[in-house]
């Protein structure tokens, strides 16, 4: 999974939500099309770290400092999150200008 992470470790996230509302532990995002989706408070964490300018292995340490795992069970559940967050349409990724 090291392998895949660091294919997309350079991209930069950003948001593609159209309302958010912090619920507690809890994040609720309305995407583009209208689906509401609940982020639990890993997925709100790094949801919140996001802010278009920096690198997706920027924010996985700055989800490190946050949660203390190894770096590499870090990485692969980052990489899933990711990948689900583009799923629900509530981030994409652009390569840094």
């Amino acid at each position: 999974m090291s392998n895949i992470y660091n294919q997309i470790k350079d991209l930069i996230p950003f948001k593609t939500y159209v309302k958010a509302k912090s619920n507690g532990e809890f994040l609720i995002v309305m995407s583009e099309n209208l689906e509401i989706q609940y982020l639990n408070e890993v997925a709100k964490d790094f949801y919140e770290l996001i802010d278009g300018n920096k690198e997706l292995d920027v924010l996985v340490q700055e989800m490190a400092e946050i949660y203390d795992v190894e770096k590499e069970v870090l990485e692969n559940d980052m990489f899933h999150l990711i990948r689900d967050l583009q799923w629900q349409n509530l981030i994409s990724l652009k390569e840094m200008k």
